[in-house]
Order: structure tokens, then C-alpha cells, then sequence
């Protein structure tokens, strides 16, 4: 089989050229947000930020992010509650060439001491980053068979002894779109408590603005007694929609009493040896956004009424493929659904005889990319399946 035919690049290809032919196609395998005139979704305040003040960052970055970005980061993330958790943690922000960017500084920084611990199913990406990074990985099951967070297969699959990175991306997983309930939460973190600091948890919220889940991390932060290290991989790609110019942040909370400057100085090593810096044109702007509290309010109200009309379509989805007798994973939320086929290839081809555009994501698995698809399409469906 050619991998590569089933690539989403790969199918994004196939699909521009049937739509350069003028046929009407339905994407859904783009992992953008696009309205429901198929235009890819912006942000006036962000955007009008961005063209009034980028010709004043045209220097050079600091290696790690200016401390307005960095700041900015956290309070876009935990509201009123970042000075909190500055208190209670030592708190370090880097700036990243996106999630992507963060993922992989953290998996240099630790891939000699740590195995790296990832869902069986996964953004594939993961697999790239850990074998480019030099690093070993392991596999624990991520939903039991009632589709819930599987602690007991978690428990089980948790290396006994040396230092372990838990992979966990959350809020709206990436293929699958599913969220952790409080319970799930407060259960996984008892059980890396119990590890005393020997494993520790990177949590990739990529899709953390898309969530109809109330923010169990910070609840978590605030509230509980926590004796291991916790990194966030943050994309302003998916939050800002801002996914060319490649800005995020890795974030570390650390207790108060652990010494992060092995930490900042693998990553400024890391930076100076690959990229040098993140891009100023856009950090800058970004900064000026973040500071400005009513356009940030506005944008937030924005991405309510986003995450709105995506759950609209995603439960829709759900409930067309259910009509078809499709086993599909249950939708919380965010950009992706998955669902279930005896041979996701041979299904997928099929559907591009019909100019329906998915992901396989393995051999039983295909993403669909509701960030991409309208009500409209979803009727479209209908007549053409």
C-alpha cells in the first residue's frame, strides 16, 4: 500500500485539483477552521493588530520570547487566575514555532532521561517528532471499551521503574475530539501522584480554546497538592487561527522549590542550534493583542460562538453517521470526529469516488475534520451516500 496516497497532503491534493475542475467537493480532512462560506476563519481584532503593527517587529527576537508574550500566554489561558498560579508554581514560558514547535523542544530537552508515553491513538505527528527528537516511546490504551479515559490499561501499561513523559493531548483530542471529564482528570492525576515525581505529564492543549468542558487543569492547579512536572504545548495556530505563522509557547510549572534553568537553557540550546528565534512579525503583534483586555474579551466571545456552531455540526455528523450504522467515537468537541470501518482505505476510496474528502488515520480509523465541513455539506452527504 502507498502511504503517501493517504497522507492528508497527499488527499488535499487530489481534492484542489477536482476543485480547480469546478466539481463541488466536501473537505473534510483540513485541519483548519473554516466558516460556513468555506473561507478560512480570522479574527478582526487579531488581524487588524497584525497588519497595523508587523513592520515594527522585523528585528530579531529574544531567543525565549519577550516577557509581554510570555505573560500574555498565561493570562490568555487562566483568566484572573495566572498571578494565582504564579504564586503557588514556578511558572516558565518559552515561545514555540507553534504546538508542533513546543512538542518537539520538550522531547529534546528530555530524550535522554525519559521514555516518551503516547495514546495508541494519536496524532501522527507524535511518532515523527519522538524519532527525530532521538527519543523511545511506549503505548498505553487511551479509551476503554465504553470510549473512557482507560486508567486500568494506563496503570498497567506505565513503565515500573525509570523516568517516564506521559502524552496527553486534551481538551478535543486529536483524531478523536474527546474531552476529559473532571473524574477522568482528578483519576489520572491521582495516579501520577503516586509515581512521586518519577513520571511526568505534557499536556498538548492545541485545540484548549475549542472545549465545551469547563477547565479542570486550572481547577487542578488551584486546588490540589500536585509532586509532578507538568508541560503545556500551547498553538495560537488553532486558538488564534493564526496557522502560518507558526507561534506557540512550551510551558513548564514546576514546583516551587525545583530549579528550572536546566530546562531554559536545553531550550535557548535548542532554539539557537535549529530556528534561532520565533517569529518577532508575529510575537509582537500577538503581545500588543494580549495586552489589550477588550480585545481579548471580544475574541473569547468570538470563539464561544465558534465552538457553538462546531459542536452543532459535529453532533450532526455523529447522528448521520449513527442513521448509517457507523460506529463513530463520541464527540466532545473541537475540529475532528472519528469513526469506525472495516477497511478505512478501501472506505475512503470510495467516498472520493464521490468527491467526500477523510483521513485514514490507520487501518480501522478515519478523521473526519469538522472544522472544515458546514451543516450543508453534511445534507450533501446524504444524496450522495
Amino acid at each position: 500500500m502507498d502511504n503517501l496516497h493517504y497522507d492528508i497532503l497527499s488527499i488535499q491534493e487530489r481534492m484542489n485539483k477536482r476543485k480547480a475542475q469546478g466539481v463541488h467537493v466536501i473537505n473534510g480532512c483540513a485541519g483548519m477552521l473554516f466558516d460556513d462560506e468555506k473561507k478560512l476563519k480570522t479574527f478582526f481584532d487579531i488581524d487588524e493588530i497584525i497588519r497595523s503593527s508587523f513592520d515594527k517587529y522585523l528585528a530579531y527576537s529574544p531567543v525565549l520570547g519577550t516577557d509581554e508574550y510570555k505573560n500574555g500566554v498565561l493570562s490568555w489561558l487562566f483568566d484572573e487566575d495566572d498571578e494565582k498560579l504564579k504564586e503557588k508554581y514556578n511558572i516558565n514560558v518559552v515561545a514555540s514555532l507553534g504546538g508542533t514547535g513546543a512538542c518537539k523542544m520538550l522531547f529534546s530537552f528530555i530524550h535522554s532521561t525519559h521514555l516518551i508515553f503516547l495514546p495508541d491513538i494519536r496524532w501522527p505527528n507524535y511518532d515523527t517528532i519522538v524519532e527525530d527528537s532521538l527519543a523511545k516511546m511506549s503505548i498505553y490504551s487511551y479509551l476503554d471499551k465504553e470510549h473512557k479515559l482507560d486508567i486500568e490499561g494506563i496503570k498497567k501499561a506505565l513503565p515500573k521503574d525509570g523516568k517516564v513523559l506521559f502524552v496527553l493531548n486534551d481538551p478535543c483530542e486529536n483524531p478523536l475530539g474527546y474531552s476529559l471529564s473532571r473524574e477522568e482528570y482528578y483519576s489520572l492525576f491521582a495516579l501520577l501522584n503516586e509515581k512521586q515525581g518519577r513520571v511526568s505529564l505534557l499536556i498538548d492543549i492545541a485545540y484548549y480554546d475549542y472545549s465545551p468542558m469547563e477547565n479542570y487543569l486550572k481547577e487542578l492547579l488551584l486546588n490540589s497538592k500536585i509532586n509532578f512536572d507538568i508541560y503545556l504545548a500551547f498553538s495560537c495556530s488553532k486558538s488564534l487561527s493564526l496557522y502560518g505563522l507558526r507561534l506557540g509557547a512550551l510551558i513548564a510549572i514546576y514546583s516551587k522549590e525545583k530549579d528550572a534553568s536546566l530546562f531554559l537553557t536545553s531550550c535557548r540550546t535548542y532554539a539557537r542550534g535549529s530556528y534561532s528565534c520565533v517569529n518577532s512579525g508575529a510575537m509582537g503583534p500577538i503581545s500588543e493583542f494580549y495586552s489589550d483586555k477588550d480585545k481579548v474579551k471580544k475574541v473569547k466571545k468570538e470563539l464561544v460562538d465558534e465552538n457553538n456552531r462546531l459542536f452543532i455540526i459535529g453532533k450532526s455528523m455523529e447522528k448521520f453517521l449513527s442513521e448509517k450504522g457507523i460506529v463513530s467515537y463520541p464527540y466532545k468537541g473541537g475540529f475532528y470526529l472519528t469513526f469506525l470501518a472495516e477497511d478505512s482505505h478501501k472506505f475512503c476510496d470510495e467516498l472520493e469516488k464521490k468527491d467526500i474528502y477523510f483521513a485514514p488515520i490507520d487501518s480501522r480509523r478515519i478523521r473526519i475534520a469538522i472544522s472544515a465541513i458546514s451543516l450543508n455539506d453534511i445534507e450533501e452527504m446524504k444524496k450522495r451516500i
